[in-house]
């Protein structure tokens, strides 16, 4: 099956199943609480900044950009639902059906922000390396690349995350996501935890309470069975990588 084809349908063969879609305006809120708290100290403050948000889904990062009141930023996405989606609901300036790679080799725009938000796990390994080179090439000279992906690192998410999608190729820790971030050449690398508390702070307080005893106890088991690099351990994992 081609890869075109696998996508093709996405909403409703995956999403339907692996998740739920919701599109009312309270699930967009908190995608936006989600992104300001985890993204925003890494985003230009230039409003008119170049954002490409590849793999956009239904839009959630695309409704956080339009509601901070970006301005320059397109949304593309190898999906034909999700695409006409996002068009629908007028969720950014331009949206590009497209997958990553031949957007970015039609491209002759410098970009200040890749975003590259689940789906880096979808990439073949032959073709890992060239597209993250290749996104470096597109970005301006104090361009930043954003990479969320599951965490393979968290025992109890880990095996989900990882198979709960059949177009998943592969799974990430913090080290191997540093790994081909530096065999696509790029230098300043930053792998950080995520932060999905973005309730009431009641729920919030008691989230970070108990995931953080429940963190303690897996890196000390980590650390039993001789694994010292590993120190991050929430369901997802987010790079961030300077030009």
């Amino acid at each position: 099956m081609e890869v075109k084809e696998l996508y093709k349908d996405y909403l409703t063969t995956h999403f339907s199943t692996g998740h739920k879609i919701r599109i009312d305006k309270k699930t967009y809120e908190r995608y936006f609480r989600y992104f300001k708290l985890n993204y925003e100290n890494y985003l230009p403050k230039n409003k008119n900044a170049r954002i490409v948000d590849l793999g956009c889904g239904i839009g959630h990062f695309l409704f956080y950009l339009k509601k901070s009141n970006y301005t320059n930023f397109i949304g593309v996405d190898l999906g034909k639902q999700a695409v006409e989606f996002c068009k629908k609901h007028k969720l950014a300036p331009k949206i590009v059906y497209s997958d990553a790679h031949s957007f970015l080799k039609k491209s002759k725009e410098k970009f200040d922000v890749i975003i590259f938000n689940d789906i880096i796990e979808h990439i073949p390994k032959k073709d890992m390396i060239p597209l993250l080179k290749l996104m470096k090439n597109r970005l301006s000279k104090k361009g930043v690349l954003i990479i969320k992906t599951p965490n393979c690192s968290n025992p109890i998410t880990a095996g989900s995350s990882r198979y709960i999608d059949f177009t998943h190729t592969v799974g990430f820790t913090e080290e191997s996501l540093s790994q081909v971030l530096k065999l696509a050449t790029f230098k300043k690398i930053k792998i950080i935890k995520q932060n999905i508390f973005v309730f009431n702070p009641l729920i919030n307080l008691v989230g970070h309470i108990i995931q953080g005893i429940l963190n303690s106890i897996m890196y000390l088991l980590f650390l039993i069975y001789g694994r010292k690099t590993t120190k991050i351990f929430t369901k997802d994992i987010i790079a961030i990588a300077y030009n």
